[in-house]
């Protein structure tokens, strides 16, 4: 294991293990909630000595040849893998996996088959969503506030990308529609004495 004999924040990376850079990426920083018993300390230990060690590869001048390692790198450092979208991030990986010469082309192509049916499955839910959306009537009846149903979509996407996560998508989407507009009726629309019986209305 990579970090098996390094405490990795207090040493210097030896130069035997450079070749091992295509590891620190991913681990920039180590995700927590993993099964891999280490301490939150150690998380955050993980984080700045890949953080260190992946800009000392970027800057140090023929440690990384232009090309897709080093982009998989500055790709890493632009921002942590457990902060992204992951089927975002699916996308631009696909992009770089293909330009790689050690690609799998059989691989690359479920890749791309399982990231298109996905994204007819959220076009599907979606559409739903709008169908349930128009016949509410909300956006007409109170312009005030923001119609963003498929930012709010997105939203749930974010949280339960995967294809059998239907019917939370569905009730995060909605549960969000109406907390955005709870919110709008607070933030533009009601006067003070109107909030203090909808928020007594609520309440109860």
């Amino acid at each position: 294991m990579l970090f098996g004999d390094l405490r990795w924040s207090r040493r210097v990376f030896p130069s035997s293990r450079r070749h091992q850079a295509v590891a620190l990426p991913s681990t920039h920083p180590m995700p927590r909630g993993r099964t891999i018993s280490i301490s939150v300390d150690d998380v955050e230990e993980v984080g700045e000595f890949t953080t260190k060690h992946l800009k000392n590869l970027l800057e140090e001048e023929g440690s990384l040849k232009p090309g897709l390692l080093r982009e998989q790198v500055a790709h890493a450092l632009e921002l942590p893998l457990n902060w992204r979208f992951q089927r975002l991030h699916a996308k631009w990986f696909i992009g770089a996996w293909q330009r790689d010469p050690a690609m799998d082309p059989a691989l690359l192509l479920l890749a791309k088959l399982d990231f298109n049916a996905l994204q007819n499955i959220y076009k599907r839910e979606l559409n739903e969503l709008s169908r349930w959306w128009r016949d509410l009537g909300l956006p007409q009846k109170l312009p005030f506030f923001r119609d963003r149903l498929t930012e709010n979509y997105l939203w749930s996407v974010v949280f339960a990308f995967e294809p059998d996560s239907w019917s939370f998508r569905e009730m995060d989407t909605k549960m969000i529609c109406f907390i955005t507009m709870i919110d709008d009726v607070y933030d533009v629309y009601g006067t003070l004495d109107e909030l203090e019986i909808f928020t007594d209305i609520m309440v109860r």
